[in-house]
């Protein structure tokens, strides 16, 4: 995209591509991962969010897709940092850590929240689409 063609311009083009590519990834990836933690520690009442609550709730289904989502961005985002500098020709390894390690994770976290997304609809009440509020 157009940071590829800015990190080209900045000389050093490793450096640039991970302070404006990459770097922002991870760091928004973890971002989303705490938050998505925190929201699912909010609908069980307790930090130990691998604990499933005494009683299921749509909330606690969608905190628990977007913590899921989250963390496989983080692991893709994660998986940038491993590629050797050279983009032209990938070892094996590397290709395998683009295809499962990149790739898969951002388009499982993706259905996660767009799964997420669709449950969300669910807690939509009748009154909440009421326009004689707004």
């Amino acid at each position: 995209g157009h940071a590829l063609d800015w990190a080209a311009v900045g000389g050093s083009t490793r450096r640039a591509e991970m302070v404006l590519v990459f770097m922002p990834s991870l760091l928004g990836s973890a971002a989303f991962t705490f938050a998505s933690y925190v929201q699912v520690a909010e609908v069980t009442h307790s930090f130990n969010v691998l604990r499933p609550p005494d009683r299921l709730t749509i909330g606690y289904a969608v905190g628990l897709l977007n913590f899921v989502g989250s963390s496989l961005f983080l692991v893709a985002s994660l998986g940038y940092l491993v590629q050797d500098a050279d983009h032209e020709e990938l070892a094996q390894w590397e290709y395998a850590v683009s295809e499962w390690g990149v790739r898969f994770t951002y388009g499982v976290g993706s259905a996660c929240f767009f799964i997420g997304a669709l449950v969300s609809f669910q807690e939509i009440s009748p009154d909440d689409m009421d326009d004689d509020d707004a």
